[in-house]
């Protein structure tokens, strides 16, 4: 007689890779509540759970927002794992819309600031690169030489760079080194080498943005700030002293830690859950530059491991997810430009690629989806343009917004984004389904293109926004 196939054997490595692989939006939203509670029952069937909560609250914000002796009416769910679920939510709010954003790089002297403090603190590193964001904040900086080793042996190995620079997910870097004494002027070698880098970087996409050389309180910038072209300083006004080396203003990172560690002991032990928490906040500056690197990356940082760092993916991914649960319920209409602005921030704003989303409305302006239709493009060409329009109509729609998200976090819109709004408007009112705007946004900000024009549409805003 044969054995009979044990179908549930390795299911939950395969829903991980699944998610891993395809990303949330794939994800039921009985399934996505199956994936989170993989962290809080360890040891059982969590399907048969993910459906009853779902019949029982309806939506995935419903289950992650009922009251915790409600959710212990379910079967299978304790007080320990109710209090997880719900700690998602006001975990992934304060990480999206409250948490101090990282310190951006305005101008080049700030920059060179920070290598004469950082040197002066650790004063057995020679030379150093931090790795940028798309929004030119710091995500890490990693100590390349030590004592008296210079530029060129530190960094001979480019490739070491690129593939740090991939696995941060960033796409500019800054290279800094210290001399000992005299003036910090580069030598012609030194010089020469710098454009050989330069190119060697910009041929696989990542950008040289600064390379600053300092000598105790001096430095000198030895590129123009974010041009990606090098350029030798020979004038002595170039060297900047910093006698007295002010830090830059950053967050309280003490508020990040308290808000992780307390989301993490709500499915570890205290001390894991702290140990956890510092681990990942003592190399990152927040949260939120934590979930903008590759899961490949996060999994290898000692201290993290796989599961968190699958669930800080699931984490975000759900928040967004209930978010736009939360308007498919709603009764009301949501044709605002404050209700359609917090719809697309909670669901695109955040993410790392720019992605395009067309949410739809019923007569009465009640939302009835949201459809992706791009990633990594706002050009609304003809297929999109059908794509928008066959899902707009296969829905029943009569009024439509579109938007798109800025991942280098600047709302305002482009001269392409003015573009892509008039075509979409034209394409929409051709076959009677109303345009209401086409809005820019980032996590926690929103522009509404047709909103903000002083074209004579006063009356077209007054309609379709309730506004006088």
């Amino acid at each position: 007689m044969e054995t009979p196939v044990n179908y549930r054997l390795g299911h939950r490595a395969r829903v991980k890779e699944r998610f891993l692989r395809d990303g949330i939006d794939c994800f039921a939203e009985y399934e996505i509540l199956e994936l989170l509670l993989f962290y809080a029952v360890l040891r059982r069937d969590t399907k048969g759970m993910a459906h009853a909560l779902m019949e029982a609250f309806s939506t995935l914000y419903g289950v992650l927002t009922a009251p915790e002796e409600a959710l212990c009416r379910v079967d299978g769910i304790g007080p320990r794992t109710a209090a997880f679920l719900r700690a998602v939510l006001p975990f992934m709010r304060y990480v999206a819309k409250e948490e101090a954003l990282p310190v951006a790089f305005e101008n080049k002297d700030e920059i060179g600031v920070f290598f004469v403090d950082y040197f002066k603190k650790h004063p057995e590193v020679s030379v150093a690169a931090m790795f940028m964001s798309n929004r030119r904040t710091p995500i890490r900086v990693l100590a390349l030489g030590k004592e008296d080793e210079g530029l060129s042996p530190a960094t001979a190995g480019v490739s070491s760079l690129i593939s740090e620079a991939f696995c941060l997910n960033a796409p500019e870097l800054v290279v800094a080194y210290r001399k000992k004494d005299g003036i910090p002027f580069p030598t012609s070698t030194v010089s020469d080498y710098l454009r050989v880098l330069e190119e060697d970087l910009a041929k696989v996409g990542i950008a040289l943005a600064e390379t600053v050389c300092v000598v105790g309180t001096q430095y000198n910038l030895l590129c123009r700030f974010m041009s990606g072209s090098f350029c030798r300083v020979n004038a002595s006004d170039a060297v900047k002293d910093c006698e007295s080396v002010l830090p830059l203003p950053s967050m309280d990172e003490r508020i990040s830690y308290e808000h992780t560690r307390g989301f993490f002991s709500t499915f570890m032990r205290k001390e894991d859950a702290e140990k956890t928490a510092r681990a990942i906040l003592d190399i990152h500056p927040t949260v939120g530059t934590v979930l903008t690197l590759p899961y490949a990356t996060l999994q290898k940082q000692e201290g993290v491991g796989d599961s968190v760092s699958l669930l800080l993916k699931l984490a975000a991914g759900t928040y967004a997810r209930a978010m736009l649960s939360l308007a498919l319920q709603s009764a009301e209409g949501i044709c605002t430009a404050e209700k359609l602005g917090t719809l697309f921030s909670d669901y695109i704003g955040a993410r790392a690629e720019e992605n395009m989303a067309l949410a739809m409305f019923d007569e009465n302006k009640r939302f009835l989806g949201i459809y992706l239709s791009g990633v990594g493009t706002v050009n609304v060409n003809l297929f999109v343009q059908r794509k928008l329009l066959q899902e707009a109509v296969r829905v029943g729609a009569k009024f439509v917004a579109l938007s798109h998200n800025h991942p280098l976090g600047d709302v305002t819109p482009s001269s392409a984004d003015h573009t892509v709004t008039e075509e979409a408007r034209r394409i929409f009112d051709a076959v009677g389904i109303v345009f209401l705007d086409h809005l820019v946004v980032n996590e926690r900000a929103y522009y509404p293109i047709l909103y903000h024009r002083d074209d004579g549409a006063d009356a077209r805003r007054a309609f379709f926004y309730g506004e006088k």
